[in-house]
C-alpha cells in the first residue's frame, strides 16, 4: 500500500455501522449523542443542615436551674499494692517460629522507615529510643 492510498483511507469519513439489536444498540446510540452535563439539585442538603444547627443550639443552651450543692464525702486513701518485679523467663523456643521472624522483620522495617524520614526530613523532630 502506498503512502497516498493509506492517507486517503485514513482521511475518509467513517461510515456509520448498523447497530445490532439489544444492549449494543443502546450503547452505540448513546455514543452518537453529544454529552450534556446535568446539574444535580442539592437542595436536600438544607434540611439536614438546618436540623443539625437547630439541635446544636438546643443542646448548647445553658440551663436556667442553679447547680445543686456538691456534697463532699470524706476521702478514702488506698495504699497501692507493692510492686513485684516479675522475672522474664527465656523464651528460646519462640525464636524458631514464623511469628517471631515476622516481629523481627516489622521492627527492622520500622527502623529503616524512621531512618529514611530523619534523613529526608531533617526538620522533623524524632526522638530515638535509648537502648
Amino acid at each position: 500500500m502506498k503512502k497516498d492510498q493509506l492517507e486517503s483511507l485514513l482521511r475518509a469519513p467513517v461510515e456509520a455501522a448498523i447497530p445490532r439489536p439489544g444492549f449494543e444498540t443502546r450503547i452505540q446510540a448513546l455514543s452518537r449523542e453529544p454529552f450534556e452535563a446535568k446539574k444535580k439539585s442539592r437542595s436536600w442538603i438544607a434540611i439536614p443542615a438546618f436540623a443539625a444547627i437547630t439541635l446544636g443550639l438546643v443542646l448548647s443552651r445553658p440551663n436556667d436551674k442553679p447547680a445543686p450543692a456538691i456534697v463532699v464525702a470524706p476521702a478514702i486513701v488506698v495504699a497501692p499494692a507493692p510492686v513485684v518485679e516479675e522475672k522474664d523467663e527465656p523464651l528460646g523456643f519462640i525464636e524458631d517460629t514464623a511469628l517471631y521472624r515476622e516481629i523481627v522483620a516489622v521492627k527492622s522495617d520500622a527502623e529503616k522507615t524512621i531512618s529514611f524520614l530523619s534523613r529526608s526530613l531533617p526538620s522533623l523532630s524524632l526522638t530515638k529510643k535509648k537502648k
